[in-house]
C-alpha cells in the first residue's frame, strides 16, 4: 500500500514537472511569436503601400466572390482585427498615429476598389434588366469599339462600349474595325453563361475578371458603320493603333525569316499569340507553358539592358539617360498593349529610374506594391487578371526567395555568379507562380515543374537574343537578297525556340499521366506550398509556427483527399453539352474509359479534348461512333489529329459519308477501326460491360437507323444508348424475342435523335420505362426536342435532363444507387 502511494506520488510529480515544462515552452513560444509579430507589424507599417495594396487585393477578391452585405461584414471584421493589432503593438510608440493613418488609408482605398468593382457589375446587370423589362433584348445597339480585334475561337472578339460605363463583348468574323469605330449592331444582349462541361474554358469568368459581364450576339452582316460620327481617338488610343501596326510589321518581318516560329516568338516578346498555330497553343496549354506568352518583368528587363547600354554610350548625363529609358518604357508599354502584367512590370522600373533621377533609393517591396496601387486606381479589375497575378507573384517570389537560393547555389555548386542568379531568379519566379498555375491547369508533376523552369530559362535567352536580331531584321528584312544572312543572324533564336517547342511536346505527353489536382484537397496543396516557402526563410519563431500550421494543413488535406477518393463513384458518366449533337464519356474508378460520339468538328477542340484532359485521359479505351453523321463524329477529328484516338468502333464502314475526313485522318494515323454488330458483348472491366442490340450485321453505319444501340451495364445501373434511331428501328427492337424484357431494366435512357418527334415512340418508352431521360440538344431549327417527345416522357414519369439548359449531365453510379446532376448546378 505504501509502495503504491509512493508510486502515485512519483507519477504526480512527473506529470506536474512535464506540465510545467510544457507550459513554460508554450509561454516562451508565445513570447517569441509576440516578438516576431511585433517585428512584422513594424516592418509592415513602415512600408505603407504594402498594407494598402494587400488590403485592396483582399477587398476585391471578396467582392468578386460574395455579395455586398458579406463584403461589408468581412471588411469590418478584417479592419477591426488589424486595428486591435496596431493598438497593441504600437501602444507605447510614437508610430501609433501614423500606423492608424495608414490603416485608415488602406480602408478607404479598399472600399474604393471594391465599390468600383461592384458598381461596374451592377451597371451592367441594370442595363440588361431594363432591356428585358422593356422587351428590347434583341435590338439595334449603338456601340464604340474599345479594343482592337483579338482572334477568338468564335471569330474576332471586340470589347465595345454601350454607354454609361457598360461594356460588352461582341463576336464577329469581320476584322476591319479599329479602335474608336462607331457601329450599329443588331443582335441579342445577354449575360455570359458559365461553362457547360468539365474542363471547358470559362469564358464568363475570363471576361468578368476584366469587368465585362455581357455579350452581344449577332449574325454576320448585322451591323453598319456609323459614318455620321467620325472616329475620334485620344492621343493614347492613336499611339496604341500605331503600335499595333508596328507589331504587325515586326511579325511580317520575322515570318519572312523564320516562318511559323514567328507566332511563338511574337507571343513571347509582346504577348501577341494570334500568329501561333492551334496545335502549338494546345501543346503549350497542356505543358503548363502558356504563361511564357504573357509578357512579364523579365521580358522588360531583357529589353531594357541593351537599351540602357546604348543610352550610356550616347550620353554621360544621368538625367538624359533616365529620360530616354523612361521613353523606351512607354514605347514598350504601347507595343505590348499595356496589359496588366506589363503595366505591373513597367511601373516599378519607372519608379526606380525616377528615384535615380533624384538620387534616391527606393525599397523594392514598396515599389511593387506602389505599382499595384496605381493599377488599382486605374482599373480595380486588374487584381483579378491571371496574367497580372502571375507576374506579381513571380516578382514577389524573386524578391523574397532569390537571394537565399542564389547563396545556396553558389555555396554548393561551382557555377558562375551570374548563372546562379539567373537560375535562382527563374526558379523563384516559377515557385511564386505555382498556386495560379495550379488554379489554371490543375496538373502537377516533377517533370512539368522542371519543364516550366527550363521553359522560363529558354524564354529569357530567346528574349535576350531577339533584341538585336529584331533591330537587324526590321532594318534589312525588306531586301530579299539579305534573307539568307538574316536567317544566320536568327539561328540562336531559332535554336532556342526549337528547344522550347521540344519541351512543350514532352510536357504535353506527360500531361495525361500526371497528378490530377482537381481531386486533391486545397488544404494539402497550400500546406505543401507553404512548407516549401517557409524552408527558404530564415529560422524564427514565426517560421516555427508557420511550419506547424503548414503540417496541420497537410494532414487535414491528406485526410480529406483520401476520404474523397474512397467516396468516388464506381462509374461516372458525363453526357457532355456539345450543342446540337451527341457526346458521352463513361469512366470507371479503376481508370477505364469509354467515349461515345463527339459532337460536331468544332466541339472536338472546344469540349471533347478539354473534357478528357480534365479527367486525365490521354486516349479513351473505347471510342464509339454510333453512326457516320457529322453531329456525332466530327469532334473525333480533333482527337485523331493529335494522336489521341487509338481505336474507333463503328456500326459499319460507308463508302461515302459526312465523316470522310475523319476516316481519312484515322487511316493516316493508323487508328484501328472495329465494327460492332448486334449480339456483341464487350467486357470493359469487372464493373462495366456493353451489350449491342442493333444494328443487324451488314449495316454500313451511314444513316440514323444504322446507329449503334447498346445497353451499358454499370454495377446495378443500366444505361441505354440509342444514337439517332427513329420509329422504324424502335419497332424492330420491340419485336426481338426477349429484348423487351432486357429493356425493362433500363434506368437511364439517352433519348434518340435529340428528342425528335419521330423517335421515342409511346410503345418504345412504355417498354423501356426509364427512370431518367437525357436529351443531348442545342439551338437548332428542327424543333428538337419536340413537345410530343417531352409529353411522352412525362407520361411515364421519367425525370428529364437537357444539356442545352443545365450543361453536361453528370451521372454517378455507386454499388447500389446512382445520382444525377447538371454540371452548371454543381459549378455554381
Amino acid at each position: 500500500m505504501r509502495q503504491a502511494i509512493f508510486s502515485m506520488n512519483r507519477i504526480e510529480r512527473a506529470v506536474t514537472r512535464n506540465a510545467i515544462r510544457l507550459t513554460t515552452r508554450f509561454r516562451d513560444l508565445l513570447r517569441l511569436l509576440d516578438e516576431e509579430c511585433g517585428i512584422l507589424h513594424r516592418a509592415f507599417y513602415a512600408r505603407p503601400f504594402v498594407g494598402i495594396a494587400l488590403n485592396a487585393f483582399s477587398g476585391i477578391a471578396i467582392a468578386y466572390r460574395t455579395d455586398t452585405i458579406s463584403l461589408i461584414l468581412l471588411l469590418l471584421l478584417s479592419f477591426s482585427v488589424q486595428c486591435l493589432g496596431v493598438c497593441y503593438y504600437f501602444r507605447a510608440s510614437s508610430s501609433l498615429r501614423s500606423s492608424l493613418l495608414v490603416l485608415i488609408l488602406a480602408l478607404l482605398f479598399t472600399v474604393y476598389c471594391a465599390a468600383t468593382f461592384l458598381v461596374n457589375e451592377q451597371a451592367a446587370r441594370h442595363f440588361l434588366a431594363e432591356r428585358v423589362r422593356e422587351g428590347r433584348v434583341y435590338d439595334e445597339y449603338a456601340v464604340r469599339v474599345l479594343t482592337s480585334r483579338n482572334p477568338d475561337k468564335s471569330g474576332q472578339s471586340y470589347i465595345v462600349d454601350l454607354g454609361g460605363g457598360v461594356r460588352a463583348v461582341w463576336f464577329s468574323s469581320s476584322d476591319t474595325f479599329d479602335i474608336g469605330s462607331n457601329l450599329y449592331v443588331t443582335g441579342r444582349m445577354q449575360e455570359m453563361e458559365s461553362p457547360g462541361n468539365p474542363g471547358e474554358f470559362d469564358r464568363r469568368d475570363y471576361y468578368r475578371r476584366k469587368g465585362i459581364l455581357l455579350e452581344l450576339v449577332s449574325y454576320d452582316g448585322n451591323f453598319s458603320v456609323d459614318t455620321s460620327s467620325p472616329v475620334r481617338l485620344s492621343a493614347f488610343e492613336r499611339a496604341g493603333v500605331e503600335c499595333e501596326r508596328l507589331r504587325q510589321f515586326l511579325f511580317d518581318r520575322w515570318t519572312g525569316v523564320i516562318g511559323e516560329d514567328a507566332g511563338l516568338l511574337c507571343g513571347m516578346l509582346w504577348g501577341d499569340t494570334s500568329g501561333m498555330s492551334k496545335d502549338l497553343r494546345y501543346i503549350f496549354r497542356r505543358s503548363n507553358l502558356s504563361h511564357l506568352t504573357a509578357v512579364s518583368g523579365a521580358n522588360v528587363s531583357f529589353f531594357l539592358v541593351p537599351v540602357t547600354y546604348f543610352v550610356k554610350k550616347m550620353t554621360s548625363a544621368r538625367s538624359t539617360r533616365v529620360v530616354l529609358s523612361l521613353l523606351f518604357l512607354c514605347f514598350f508599354g504601347f507595343l505590348t498593349g499595356w496589359s496588366y502584367s506589363v503595366s505591373r512590370a513597367l511601373f516599378p522600373i519607372g519608379c526606380v529610374l525616377v528615384g535615380k533621377l533624384f538620387s534616391q533609393k527606393i525599397c523594392p517591396f514598396s515599389l511593387l506594391m506602389c505599382s499595384f496601387c496605381i493599377l488599382m486606381c486605374i482599373d480595380p479589375h486588374a487584381a483579378m487578371d491571371y496574367g497580372f497575378r502571375l507576374s506579381f507573384s513571380a516578382v514577389l517570389a524573386i524578391l523574397i526567395l532569390s537571394p537565399r537560393m542564389t547563396a545556396f547555389l553558389e555555396r554548393h555548386f561551382p557555377i558562375p555568379p551570374f548563372l546562379s542568379g539567373l537560375l535562382a531568379g527563374t526558379a523563384a519566379a516559377e515557385i511564386g507562380m505555382i498556386p495560379w498555375l495550379l488554379t489554371l491547369n490543375g496538373r502537377l508533376s516533377p517533370t512539368l515543374l522542371a519543364i516550366s523552369i527550363g521553359g522560363g530559362l529558354l524564354a529569357e535567352g530567346i528574349t535576350l537574343f531577339s533584341v538585336p536580331a529584331t533591330i537587324i531584321i526590321s532594318t534589312f528584312g525588306a531586301f530579299p537578297a539579305t534573307i539568307p544572312f538574316l536567317r544566320i543572324v536568327s539561328l540562336p533564336v531559332q535554336g532556342l525556340l526549337f528547344l522550347l517547342r521540344t519541351l512543350g511536346e514532352i510536357g504535353s505527353k506527360e500531361m495525361s499521366g500526371v497528378l490530377r489536382l482537381a481531386s486533391v484537397d486545397l488544404a494539402l496543396l497550400f500546406g505543401t506550398i507553404l512548407i516549401v516557402i517557409l524552408l527558404l526563410m530564415p529560422r524564427s519563431a514565426f517560421r516555427k509556427v508557420g511550419m506547424g500550421i503548414a503540417f496541420t494543413l497537410v494532414v487535414i488535406g491528406a485526410s480529406n483527399t483520401i476520404s474523397n477518393y474512397l467516396r468516388l463513384p464506381e462509374v461516372l458518366c458525363v453526357y457532355a453539352d456539345v450543342g446540337q449533337g451527341d457526346c458521352a464519356l463513361v469512366m470507371t474508378k479503376g481508370g477505364r474509359s469509354i467515349l461515345i460520339d463527339g459532337g460536331v468538328e468544332k466541339m472536338g477542340e472546344d469540349v471533347v479534348l478539354p473534357l478528357l484532359d480534365s479527367f486525365g485521359i490521354d486516349s479513351p479505351d473505347v471510342t464509339v461512333l454510333t453512326h457516320a453523321h457529322a453531329d456525332h463524329g466530327g469532334g473525333f477529328i480533333a482527337l485523331a489529329n493529335v494522336g489521341r484516338l487509338d481505336t474507333l468502333v463503328v456500326s459499319g464502314l460507308p463508302e461515302k459519308s459526312e465523316l470522310d475526313a475523319l476516316f481519312s485522318v484515322c487511316k493516316n494515323q493508323s487508328t484501328q477501326i472495329q465494327i460492332w454488330k448486334k449480339g456483341d458483348r464487350i467486357q470493359i472491366s469487372d464493373r462495366i460491360s456493353m451489350e449491342v442490340i442493333s444494328p443487324e450485321p451488314g449495316s454500313d453505319g451511314a444513316g440514323n437507323e444504322d446507329s449503334l444501340v447498346f445497353l451499358l451495364h454499370a454495377e446495378q445501373t443500366d444505361f441505354l444508348f440509342t444514337g439517332d434511331i427513329g420509329e422504324e428501328t424502335e419497332e424492330k427492337l420491340l419485336l426481338q424475342p426477349e429484348l423487351p424484357t432486357q429493356l425493362e431494366a433500363t434506368d437511364i435512357l439517352k433519348v434518340a435523335h435529340h428528342g425528335s418527334r419521330y423517335s421515342s415512340t409511346e410503345d418504345f418508352l412504355s417498354a423501356v420505362t426509364p427512370k431518367a431521360a437525357i436529351i443531348s440538344v442545342g439551338r437548332n431549327q428542327y424543333g428538337h426536342p419536340s413537345d410530343e417527345t417531352i409529353g411522352r416522357l412525362n407520361d411515364i414519369s421519367s425525370d428529364i435532363y437537357r444539356t442545352d439548359r443545365g450543361g453536361a449531365v453528370m451521372v454517378r453510379v455507386y454499388s447500389d444507387y446512382y445520382s444525377i446532376n447538371s454540371y452548371r448546378d454543381e459549378y455554381k
